[in-house]
C-alpha cells in the first residue's frame, strides 16, 4: 500500500544522484515508478526525475498525481503517473482523466465529486531507467 508523501528531511528517504543532462534545479525530486501503464515509455521500476508542478504544462506531459479516494487499478495506490486532461463529462460537469500509455490499462476517470482529491504532483522531466542512479547519504 502506498503512504504519504515523504518530506526531504525524513529518514526513511535515499538520497540519490540522478545521471541525467537535465539541469536540476531546487524542488525536483527522483520517484521510482512500478507498474506497466505506462510502458514502453516509461519501463516498470524506472526512477524518472520530476519537477514539482500543479498542472501539467500541456495536456501532453506525464504527471505524477495523487487522486485521494480513487484507487489505481494496477497499483491499489493513491499515487500514479499517467497524462492528465480534464474533460467534460456526460453530465457537464468537470472530469479528470488520467490516460495510460500502454493500450492493455484503461483510463482513471476522477469525477467532480470525486475530483477535490486530485493533486498533481510532478511533471516527469526524464525517465531515467532502472539503475541511472547513485545512491548516498542525505546531508
Amino acid at each position: 500500500m502506498q503512504e504519504g508523501i515523504l518530506k526531504p528531511d525524513d529518514p526513511g528517504i535515499e538520497w540519490i544522484e540522478p545521471e541525467t543532462d537535465a539541469r536540476l534545479t531546487e524542488g525536483m525530486f527522483v520517484a521510482q515508478v512500478c507498474g506497466r501503464s505506462m510502458e514502453p515509455g516509461i519501463p516498470d521500476r524506472s526512477y524518472c526525475l520530476f519537477r514539482p508542478v500543479d498542472l501539467p504544462s500541456s495536456p501532453d506531459r506525464v504527471v505524477l498525481v495523487r487522486h485521494a479516494g480513487v484507487m489505481d487499478p494496477e497499483s491499489g495506490g493513491q499515487f500514479t503517473v499517467k497524462r492528465y486532461r480534464e474533460e467534460v463529462g456526460a453530465d457537464g460537469g468537470k472530469v479528470v482523466v488520467l490516460h495510460p500509455e500502454n493500450a492493455e490499462f484503461v483510463a482513471i476517470v476522477i469525477s467532480a465529486v470525486d475530483g477535490g482529491g486530485v493533486r498533481v504532483i510532478g511533471e516527469v522531466l526524464a525517465v531515467l531507467g532502472r539503475a541511472a542512479v547513485a545512491f548516498g547519504t542525505g546531508s
